[in-house]
């Protein structure tokens, strides 16, 4: 239940954004160390570049619309490969 989408854990519509805050838990949790909490930034825990922490904390946004897309947080993470 942690990584499950607020509009999901309400009985909503799931879809490629409730993927997406899923993907954002998971990622939260592999940079820190901890389980996601809401309101919680994880920006200055951790040297990762800031487009990782974006792209995070992006996709934990309780509204779905504010949620990049699978390519936006793809494109972060490769920052890390580079």
């Amino acid at each position: 239940a942690e990584y499950m989408a607020p509009e999901q854990a309400a009985g909503g519509r799931v879809d490629t954004w409730t993927d997406v805050y899923g993907l954002g838990g998971v990622l939260h949790e592999a940079a820190t160390g901890e389980r996601p909490v809401a309101g919680a930034s994880i920006r200055g825990r951790r040297r990762l570049p800031r487009p990782v922490t974006d792209a995070i904390e992006a996709a934990l946004a309780a509204d779905p619309r504010a949620r990049p897309g699978i390519p936006d947080v793809e494109a972060a993470l490769e920052a890390l490969a580079a």
